[in-house]
């Protein structure tokens, strides 16, 4: 999890999870997350608290959680929500549920406040793919996916290399160190981490000049 260079004059490393103050948090926060809980994880060098990142040593943090009747009927959107240091919220991909055991298990590769969190969100064009609807919903509870305005989801639409491999890489929840990427991959591109990483991993190997082509269509098989 650490750097030789952070620790060589440090004697003593403590990792704190701790229950997180509610009350410090935006009142709109505070009301979807009602009484779920939340967590802060923190490391502490020789007694100071550090802000800890490394993306090669992602961490598993497992919450015991007692959904309510109407969460255990769908209980694949218990999902986890990491509430960050200005009060927003980013959803943490890995976050999910185990009825056999009641516990909430995410994996992380940074530090912050960590909530159990239940989201049931659907769009007004999912009538016709049924048999999709459940997991286009479920990928958008975890925070995988999201529709091209808030009530639509646009299922007919193509959808392009770059936007595949995101969706990909956010799914397997994976997560590594990478100094180059393609050729045709820009820092700018919101894809730009998640293609990185699929390059890195050996999953995206792309063409002898090192170009992805992340606007081309992929193909349904």
């Amino acid at each position: 999890m650490l750097l030789s260079e952070d620790t060589r004059s440090v004697s003593n490393v403590s990792l704190f999870v701790v229950s997180a103050d509610k009350t410090l948090l935006p009142a709109k926060i505070q009301e979807k997350l009602g009484d779920r809980p939340i967590i802060e994880l923190n490391l502490k060098l020789d007694g100071q608290k550090t802000l800890w990142q490394n993306d090669s040593a992602p961490v598993t943090i497992s919450i015991p959680y007692e959904p309510t009747e109407e969460e255990l009927k769908n209980s694949e959107h218990i999902t986890v929500w990491d509430i960050d240091g200005q009060g927003n919220v980013i959803p943490v991909t890995s976050g999910r549920y185990d009825p056999k055991t009641g516990i909430v298990t995410f994996t992380t590769t940074h530090f912050s406040q960590y909530s159990v969190a239940y989201v049931n969100k659907s769009f007004n064009d999912l009538g016709k793919v049924p048999w999709a609807k459940k997991q286009i919903e479920v990928l958008t509870a975890k925070g995988i996916i999201n529709g091209t305005s808030d009530n639509q989801f646009s299922p007919f639409d193509k959808i392009t290399r770059g936007d595949y491999i995101a969706l990909l890489v956010r799914t397997l929840g994976l997560s590594a160190e990478f100094g180059s990427n393609f050729m045709d991959v820009k820092p700018t591109d919101y894809y730009y981490k998640e293609i990185g990483i699929a390059k890195e991993t050996g999953i995206a190997l792309g063409s002898e000049n090192n170009t992805f082509n992340p606007n081309g269509y992929i193909s349904r098989q």
